[in-house]
């Protein structure tokens, strides 16, 4: 009996259990957002994206961003996420704890490690040092040699060369390094101001980009003169000292005394007045003295330095004076030495020497003065450059040996060649060298001019039957002369020498009848605002002109005119009527003849008329 009360009591308990309502719980969402780097910090567009959580998983994939974004549907918050994303052999993952709501989770990749049997891993690449050398200061229109190198060495590899100027000059280049890493790169600075040299080597698998800069300052040469009047002075008698820089600038010259022109003492600053200075100096002094005049340069000239020496005795002073007309010779042309004393003694002889760009002297001649204390002679240098000539008078029982100098330019001349479009030289062109005085040449026959230019600048203009056809400017400089095209095209010659192309072009004007047959012994005249050309038609009815300049053109043919534009027009053609062949005179005849028939004809008529 209570086994049976038991039973239907369980029965009971179990219906109520299964009667009862059941709570029912809903999802939670959580959405999970971020972003996935690569291991240089770039985002990770394309990676696959796992994230898990709260007993849910999503897959997505990154975007172009490297942003992902998805909803998990959790039973319950906070809850702990965890992202893992993989790109490749790149892989990394992050995780979260008591997260609900919204949550941003970054990822980072890392290189996955390989097991056994995988690749090795890629070596690190090196760093590389680049270094530049390269004189801190050039002169214009000279040779800059950059020398670079890079450690450690790259072999055989490219490195771009970048050249920056003044006014906005810009040019690049290439030079590749030999095997131990080094390479040499040259160029011609053409204008003064700063030049930028940039070397730039790319990088590879092993090594890094490199990169260095170094700057020059291009400069002009200046020239500064020291003159001593009298050479020979008494102690404490006045001497002058004086001279000038060029360029005419008015800035400080340093002026200095030396007994072994090797310890320099000062003896004053003097200030220049367009370009020249002037001192009056009292020596308490005896015996050579040497002087110099010191001028420390500018950021657009480099400094110069000259020298002379006066001899201080207590003997009475003789002058000597020496100069060289004219001061700057080409190669090869004769220059006048003259010579002058005072007082003039009997038998006074003047050795003359000379020295090219500071080397040895070399004897020259004895020159014996006349009764005036005059010598004179006549010389050449086959060279080019800067040459001193140093004039001494003998010592003689009442004199000391007194020396003086003066100093002779030599230049190569220039050698100009005018060439024709077709490369023909241009015999008979015009040639106007503008600056400070205009010179003009004509062109031999063999289309060649020789130029006796000093070192300046220049602007060439080229002239053909009276019309500019070609304009440039010409650098002259101690490494030979630069061209630059304002209206032509340069070819490269030897050395001291420019050959320029001018555009000159060949019209042919072909002349026919009515029939297509040539036409000869017509006269052509071709015509422009500058010139006339005149020809004759040939058996082929053909007439060429020939180094016709670009410009609009009339050609007539009789009372035919045709206009034309060079060189847009190769080829002119003609065709004359018969009637036009016979020409004016003959068509004036004609005209006389017809109106002769025609009053014939009229008296016939009224001869016939009167009869009837």
């Amino acid at each position: 009996m209570k086994f049976r009360f038991f039973t239907a009591l369980i029965i009971l308990l179990v219906i109520i259990v299964l009667l009862k309502p059941q709570k029912v719980i809903a999802p939670v969402p959580v959405t999970v957002w971020g972003y996935v780097y690569m291991p240089g910090g770039s985002k990770a567009s394309g990676a696959t994206v796992t994230v898990k959580g709260g007993g849910d998983t999503k897959t997505t994939t990154t975007g172009s961003d490297g942003k992902y974004s998805v909803t998990l549907s959790v039973a319950s918050t906070p809850t702990t996420v965890t992202v893992t994303a993989k790109k490749g052999e790149y892989s990394g993952s992050a995780s979260k704890s008591n997260v609900e709501g919204v949550v941003q989770i970054n990822v980072h990749l890392k290189k996955s490690g390989g097991g056994g049997g995988g690749a090795p891993p890629r070596p690190s690449k090196k760093p590389v040092k680049l270094e530049l050398y390269a004189p801190r200061e050039v002169s214009v229109n000279s040779t800059v040699i950059v020398k670079g190198y890079t450690s450690p060495a790259r072999v055989n590899a490219m490195v771009k060369i970048v050249v920056e100027g003044p006014a906005a000059i810009a040019f690049e280049n290439y030079s590749k390094t030999n095997n131990q890493g080094c390479f040499n790169y040259s160029f011609s600075p053409w204008t003064t101001g700063l030049w930028k040299i940039t070397a730039i080597c790319k990088g590879n698998n092993l090594y890094y980009d490199a990169s260095a800069t170094i700057e020059i300052l291009v400069k002009k040469r200046s020239f500064l003169t020291l003159n001593v009047d009298p050479s020979v002075a008494v102690v404490g008698s006045s001497v002058k000292l004086y001279g000038c820089i060029t360029p005419e600038v008015d800035t400080v010259i340093k002026l200095y005394f030396s007994f072994d022109n090797s310890t320099w003492f000062n003896i004053m600053d003097v200030n220049t007045t367009d370009g020249c200075y002037e001192l009056e100096w009292i020596p308490n002094l005896y015996g050579l003295v040497y002087l110099k005049a010191y001028w420390n340069g500018s950021s657009e000239y480099f400094g110069s330095e000259t020298y002379n020496c006066l001899k201080i005795s207590y003997r009475r002073p003789i002058t000597l004076v020496t100069y060289a007309k004219p001061s700057t010779i080409l190669a090869g042309e004769n220059i006048s030495i003259n010579i002058k004393i005072k007082p003039y003694f009997e038998n006074a002889v003047v050795e003359l020497e000379f020295s090219r760009n500071g080397i040895a002297w070399e004897k020259m001649a004895d020159i014996i003065l006349d009764a005036e204390g005059w010598g004179s002679m006549e010389w050449s240098f086959e060279d080019a450059g800067a040459y001193v000539i140093r004039a001494c008078l003998r010592k003689t029982e009442d004199y000391e040996r007194v020396c003086n100098f003066t100093v002779v330019n030599v230049i190569k001349p220039t050698i100009l060649l005018v060439l024709d479009a077709s490369g023909q030289p241009l015999a008979g062109a015009r040639i106007i060298i503008k600056n400070d005085e205009n010179k003009e040449y004509v062109l031999s026959s063999d289309g060649t001019a020789v130029l006796a230019l000093k070192p300046g600048s220049y602007e060439v203009d080229v002239f053909w039957e009276n019309k500019l056809i070609g304009s440039f400017r010409a650098d002259l400089g101690e490494g030979g002369i630069v061209i630059k095209s304002l209206g032509g095209t340069l070819h490269d010659l030897p050395s001291h020498q420019v050959g320029i192309r001018v555009a000159l072009y060949d019209l042919p004007v072909l002349v026919f009848d009515d029939d297509g047959m040539p036409v000869l012994g017509q006269k052509v005249e071709l015509i422009s605002a500058e010139t006339k050309m005149e020809g004759v038609t040939d058996e082929k009815g053909l007439v060429i002109f020939r180094n016709v300049p670009p410009g609009n053109y009339i050609v007539t043919v009789n009372s035919i005119e045709k206009s034309i534009s060079i060189p847009d027009t190769r080829i002119v053609y003609i065709r004359i009527e018969r009637m036009n062949l016979f020409g004016d005179r003959v068509k004036e005849t004609m005209f006389y003849a017809i109106m002769a028939l025609i009053a014939l004809t009229i008296t016939l008529v009224f001869l016939a008329a009167r009869k009837s």
